[in-house]
């Protein structure tokens, strides 16, 4: 599911503006800094991220809306969901951390080290989110970050907004971020794709 020499070809969806182009632009030079992975315009490969609003889904999702990526290299045209409201650095970089082949850190089978999810306060077809992965269904390179751009934050998908979906264990570690990829996502990063 990785893709090969690190290289990603992508296209955009002509729906999306000047202003929206330009920022999906800076979540992948955020990877061109501090990873070898590179994102480059599709020329003829078979394999390619296309960036798409979820209406324009052609693979069955256009019912889910949102922001939302297959994970890895799946082959042919892959999608790649932006709808209203994703297109912020940190969610299209979140977005392409599942395109280069990463799950949701709260994902991790031993997230209950480190967690404790609420269950009752999730609607029951969002626990899929929530619920830990065997070991070998989930990309859990690494420690256990959670503050990770791959880790919900404690409100995610709150039936209850006055209380979390998530609680660290620690009690005080924050969960999630809005900036983008930690440290200990670029490790995971090049421990995958650049051999260091």
């Amino acid at each position: 599911m990785k893709w090969p020499n690190a290289e990603v070809p992508y296209v955009i969806s002509r729906s999306f503006s000047p202003e929206d182009r330009r920022v999906i632009g800076s979540a992948m030079a955020t990877y061109h800094q501090r990873t070898c992975i590179r994102f480059v315009p599709r020329r003829t490969q078979s394999d390619y991220i296309k960036i798409i609003k979820s209406q324009e889904s052609i693979n069955g999702w256009a019912n889910n809306p949102g922001c939302w990526a297959q994970k890895g290299r799946v082959g042919g045209a892959q999608e790649l969901s932006l709808d209203d409201g994703c297109v912020h650095v940190a969610t299209i970089v979140h977005e392409l951390m599942h395109a280069v082949g990463f799950d949701h850190e709260q994902e991790r089978p031993d997230q209950e080290n480190y967690i404790t999810v609420n269950f009752d306060n999730i609607e029951p077809r969002n626990h899929q989110w929530f619920t830990p992965k065997p070991a070998d269904e989930v990309n859990s390179l690494g420690r256990y970050d959670l503050n990770s751009v791959m880790h919900y934050s404690a409100y995610a998908f709150a039936v209850d907004s006055s209380r979390p979906t998530i609680e660290a264990k620690d009690g005080r570690s924050t969960l999630g971020n809005s900036r983008g990829l930690t440290s200990t996502d670029v490790r995971k990063l090049k421990a995958l794709y650049c051999g260091y």
